[in-house]
């Protein structure tokens, strides 16, 4: 457990309360007394050392037909809801341990799934189509990952938008 806390950079506590979600959802597999990260795991623990905007993105991706982030959007999609009243929805029927669900929002957040409005509901955070700028924010990545996650996700899909430029066409 302390080694995939080390790898992954965040507390064994989390690891030890969230192995379960952590190993269904592919980022580690139950070994003999160990946890080993799997590939999924191992690319987010690399991201989440060099690239934290990525590192988002990623879980983002791996997680987005998933059946909390199906819920999440089902849940959210008609209007905000507190974060408790989320975290409760998410559970129920798994858990009775409110701490779990609040524990699920928060990696929903971090994965750039839901977003906390400024009365403190949480709210999907759904990619718009920003306006085209001239040129997309150019700064490290300390700056980028630094963004509102508004402007991070434009600003991410300005990047994608010029890397699929450059691609070479698929045939």
């Amino acid at each position: 457990m302390a080694a995939v806390s080390a790898t992954l950079g965040i507390a064994e506590k989390t690891v030890a309360g969230a192995h379960g979600f952590l190993g269904q959802n592919g980022l580690f597999e139950p070994g003999c007394q160990t946890f080993i990260l799997t590939a999924a795991g191992l690319r987010l623990a690399e991201l989440r050392t060099s690239d934290s905007a990525r590192a988002r993105l990623f879980l983002r991706e791996l997680w987005g037909s998933s059946w909390f982030t199906l819920s999440t959007m089902r849940l959210l999609d008609a209007a905000p809801q507190d974060v408790t009243t989320l975290a409760e929805h998410l559970t129920r029927g798994i858990s009775r341990r409110i701490e779990r669900g609040l524990h699920l929002v928060h990696w929903l957040e971090y994965a750039l799934v839901v977003h906390k409005e400024e009365g403190g509901q949480m709210a999907l955070l759904r990619e718009t189509q920003p306006p085209q700028p001239a040129l997309p924010f150019i700064g490290s990545s300390h700056a980028v990952a630094a963004l509102p996650r508004e402007r991070f996700l434009e600003v991410m899909s300005a990047y994608r938008a010029i890397a699929r430029a450059f691609a070479p066409p698929q045939f």
